[in-house]
């Protein structure tokens, strides 16, 4: 018998489909959808199944599909929260502002969207296309999506409202996600397609849905799919801006130097308990991180006072932003900051790893505090700007969930040394862990001990790759 060659190879890649909590950042990447702002026309193209079976397609004068896209629905099948209605069949079409549509706020940018819509049923339905790919590639969709649904036509863009115009609906919901099928299929039931979180975004354009995987054939198919659960008046939904982009999956953060823009993304902690996530006035976290913090607690060096609520910022130089220390490289740094409170907070990400591999996560953090306004990059002063902080102090650290955890407090978060970097950037924090799940979350955190009238934390170039390299036989017989 011929003995197995033995060679040696490095840090192989093949890691599982997934849908990852957060983006990945990969610019300058071609979209690879035809007509993916649906500014070209329509055709009666479609694809529907029933309790009898499918795919079946039949055109119908009330269904245009954008054109390169497929409008598909599921039809007389129960409605998923009340089963003694059936699902229906939708209209469909694309709005133009050119046209007169009268609902700027619906077309997200361009002069078209997709709408699609039932009346007085529930539905499941949405489109796709199918894209030739690169097979074993690594693919990101994308599209932007919302719903309005309501028994009262005059609200289009408050929380839904019954037929008296009064009461909001608590009761029906318009669940929103897209998908890919990295084998082709046209089947949005079918297991092979990988699918975002199903979640709602109500009345406007308020997140990208995105999903990623990696091709299986030479085609893959991209889902948009809406299932609103109840037969309501009014079951609208709105689809603009999408995107196919072939991405690298060994970068493993997004938004990992805070370019982008902002979300509501935020968990915190009260005397009454938590995570809540509820949307919060002046605490939007950067693309892709969630802002946390400890609220009402003593603080951890004056327990007379308590840890405060912050407030958060991108500082941007392009936007006249005029210290451009608190920025380490490109246009763009995170701030969060307290003020006359002391606080416990940080950012947070989670990010899709291979279990049982050591990761290193690190970032650029610096902070600000201060009594006196006079003097921003010199050690921290009093109120009278000549006696220097010296019971004072801002603890900053990094660390890392290898279970994918997102309670900062989680006995299963590995920490780094906690240290102080005043006024500049002054150095790098860094931790590893090594993966005990698909999923790992990185924190930073900020523990400032005192109620000073500003404690401010600045950040910037985040990283998070293999902590080392692994070497390992492949054996070809």
């Amino acid at each position: 018998m011929k003995a197995p060659a033995v060679f040696v190879v490095s840090l192989i890649l093949l890691l599982p489909t997934f849908a990852p909590p957060f983006e990945i950042d990969q610019p300058g990447s071609a979209n690879l959808l035809a007509n993916p702002s649906f500014e070209a026309g329509t055709t009666r193209d479609n694809l529907f199944w029933t309790p009898a079976g499918g795919p079946f397609t039949q055109a119908y004068g009330e269904i245009g599909s954008p054109e390169d896209w497929l409008v598909w629905w599921h039809e007389y099948f129960p409605c998923t929260e009340n089963p003694d209605y059936h699902m229906g069949r939708p209209e469909s079409l694309v709005v133009r502002l050119s046209d007169g549509f009268p609902d700027a706020e619906r077309v997200l940018d361009g002069d078209a969207a997709v709408k699609m819509f039932t009346f007085y049923r529930c539905h499941k339905y949405g489109i796709l296309q199918q894209v030739a790919v690169t097979p074993g590639a690594w693919y990101e969709f994308s599209a932007y999506v919302h719903a309005w649904y309501s028994r009262c036509s005059t609200r289009p863009h408050a929380a839904p409202y019954e037929s008296d115009c009064v009461t909001p609906i608590d009761w029906a919901h318009d669940l929103l996600r897209v998908g890919i099928d990295s084998t082709g299929g046209i089947d949005p039931d079918s297991p092979n397609v990988v699918w975002s979180d199903q979640s709602e975004s109500y009345g406007v354009y308020e997140t990208r849905r995105w999903v990623q995987a990696q091709a299986a054939a030479s085609t893959v198919t991209v889902f948009v799919e809406s299932v609103a659960t109840q037969p309501l008046q009014n079951n609208d939904d709105y689809i603009d801006r999408a995107e196919l982009v072939e991405i690298d999956p060994t970068l493993l953060l997004r938004n990992p130097s805070f370019e982008e823009g902002t979300t509501w993304d935020v968990r915190y902690w009260t005397t009454d308990g938590g995570p809540h996530t509820n949307r919060l006035a002046n605490i939007e976290a950067p693309v892709g991180w969630s802002v946390w913090w400890y609220e009402g607690i003593p603080c951890a060096d004056n327990p007379d006072y308590t840890t405060g609520r912050p407030a958060t910022d991108i500082l941007r130089l392009s936007e006249g932003f005029g210290d451009p220390e608190r920025i380490l490289s490109g246009d763009a740094a995170a701030s969060v900051y307290t003020s006359w409170k002391c606080h416990k907070q940080g950012l947070l990400q989670q990010a899709n790893v291979l279990p049982g591999w050591r990761y290193e996560f690190s970032i650029y953090v610096h902070s600000w505090y201060s009594r006196c306004t006079s003097q921003f990059h010199t050690p921290p002063y009093d109120s009278d700007c000549l006696t220097p902080l010296g019971w004072a102090s801002d603890r900053l650290q990094v660390g890392i969930d290898p279970y994918g955890g997102t309670d900062p407090d989680s006995p299963h978060v590995v920490w780094g040394n906690a240290t102080e970097i005043y006024g500049t950037y002054g150095g790098r924090l860094s931790v590893e862990a090594e993966a005990a799940a698909d999923t790992v979350t990185v924190f930073v955190k900020s523990v400032a001990g005192q109620p000073l009238q500003y404690n401010n934390n600045y950040f910037d170039h985040a990283t998070l790759g293999f902590a080392e390299i692994y070497y390992f036989p492949v054996i070809a017989r």
